[in-house]
């Protein structure tokens, strides 16, 4: 991870956070081209990289990084748009950002895209839209929900082996 692709990062969740507190000081177009500089920055980054230095698993994560990175950053820019009322092109960069989002597999991404749409549907009276897209947003967040819970349960069982055998080899002494 370099120092250019951690900037990158920092830009794209800074403007985010922009977004979310509606920090009204902050103009449309600053933070457009904040979010389309770092997406485009991340991605010329990325590219020399894959193409001179790593390994075809190496390549895997960097784009799948890279592409997570880019759903990121269109679904903030969906959101700025439903923020200021410009519903068709935040629904644009929403979908677009989902589309992306189930490519790679983000779950979490796919969560958060799906509440945004469910948002924006909602805002526009397209109620069905809006209830499908919660709908998925719901199984999402109970899917992640029970990783979650499974991978608690498999730390537990693991813990509880090791303490187990850490008391069966105490007997044995």
């Amino acid at each position: 991870f370099s120092r250019a692709a951690f900037l990158a990062l920092v830009i794209g969740l800074a403007v985010f956070l922009a977004v979310r507190i509606k920090d009204k000081r902050l103009k449309i177009i600053p933070v457009f081209a904040i979010v389309i500089l770092s997406t485009a920055f991340s991605f010329l980054l990325f590219r020399p990289y894959l193409l001179t230095r790593a390994t075809i698993s190496d390549q895997a994560v960097t784009e799948r990084t890279q592409y997570n990175q880019i759903a990121l950053n269109m679904g903030n820019i969906g959101a700025v748009y439903t923020s200021r009322g410009n519903y068709k092109e935040a629904e644009k960069y929403l979908l677009k950002a989902l589309e992306i989002s189930t490519e790679i597999g983000s779950l979490e991404k796919i969560k958060e895209h799906h509440e945004y749409l469910s948002k924006l549907y909602s805002k526009t009276n397209r109620y069905q839209l809006a209830y499908e897209h919660y709908k998925q947003y719901t199984i999402t967040k109970d899917s992640l929900f029970n990783e979650d819970k499974s991978k608690e349960i498999g730390r537990l069982e693991m813990s509880h082996e090791i303490e187990m055998a850490e008391m069966e080899r105490e007997r044995k002494v």
